[in-house]
């Protein structure tokens, strides 16, 4: 069997997994045993929100937008993590929709029998406001945004603003 026929046939068994919904079954379940064998729960009950802005080619799509505040074309992906960083949640979009509009989107996407022991979501600023409100109810997910104390100590007078990277041992190093 040549390369090429190799390459169609894997392709069309993983795009016939994708659309059964096969692949997401096996993401789960893998997913499930990591955690058991970590000693947590199947369902996590705290999870991480974040997106992140991937630059896109210069061919377009409904899928590419443009971001006027970072200046460039692409796509946006949402993604909810458990606190070991795997993924429980993925949502791809145009880079001009706000994160709270992406979020929601993700959210509203998965059935509402998925993951049913989450209660806290850790996020930054951009997902605080109506969004956590609706979440809330929605899901009944809290957002919670971290707040570092030691990062801000020099708005306060506490100490001085650091600039740049303090180095530990050596010229080299940073702490």
């Amino acid at each position: 069997m040549s390369a090429q026929r190799t390459g169609q046939t894997v392709h069309s068994q993983l795009t016939r997994w994708r659309q059964d919904g096969t692949l997401k079954r096996l993401h789960d379940a893998l997913r499930e045993h990591t955690r058991e064998k970590a000693g947590r729960e199947h369902e996590p009950s705290a999870a991480v929100i974040d997106s992140q802005t991937a630059r896109a080619t210069g061919v377009g799509g409904p899928g590419r937008g443009f971001d006027a505040g970072r200046k460039t074309f692409g796509r946006k992906r949402h993604l909810l993590v458990d606190v070991s960083g795997l993924i429980l949640l993925a949502y791809i979009h145009t880079v001009s929709l706000h994160d709270t509009v992406g979020a929601r989107q993700m959210v509203e996407a998965a059935p509402t029998a998925v993951l049913p022991r989450l209660e806290l979501v850790w996020a930054d600023g951009a997902y605080t406001g109506p969004f956590t409100t609706w979440l809330n109810q929605a899901r009944g997910w809290r957002i919670e945004v971290p707040f570092h104390r030691q990062r801000q100590a020099w708005r306060y007078g506490l100490e001085e603003k650091l600039k740049g990277f303090r180095s530990c041992h050596g010229a080299s190093s940073v702490c």
